[in-house]
């Protein structure tokens, strides 16, 4: 048995009235439970990012500690109500990315000295 064979063996089918078979979705992820208007927020916030440097440039890898410098200093800015942009949305994006890149620089994906926080 491969590993994809081996994959779906372990994973609960469900079967619809309809005849229709599908994987169970248990430990994947609620996808319907993410919060949309903040998630739209965040996307036009990237739609920004890539316009003025370029797309997911990002991605490529940030140290986490200037990645949390900008969400706490966002942060502060929201805190004393400061009207120039989103700061609440700036600061989720950053946490967003620092989660990406935590996970990435687990999968060796990206260079361990980029969490320069532990």
């Amino acid at each position: 048995m491969n590993k994809d064979e081996k994959h779906h063996k372990e994973r609960k089918i469900e079967k619809f009235s309809t005849g229709s078979h599908r994987e169970n979705k248990e430990g994947k992820g609620r996808m319907d439970l993410l919060p949309s208007r903040a998630l739209i927020q965040i996307a036009k916030r990237l739609e920004l990012g890539a316009k003025k440097y370029s797309a997911k440039d990002w991605d490529k890898g940030i140290p986490q500690s200037l990645l949390l410098d900008s969400t706490l200093r966002h942060l502060l800015q929201y805190m004393s109500e400061q009207k120039d942009e989103n700061h609440l949305v700036a600061s989720a994006t950053n946490i967003l990315k620092m989660i990406e890149q935590e996970e990435k620089i687990k999968e060796g994906k990206l260079p361990k000295g980029l969490n320069d926080l532990k």
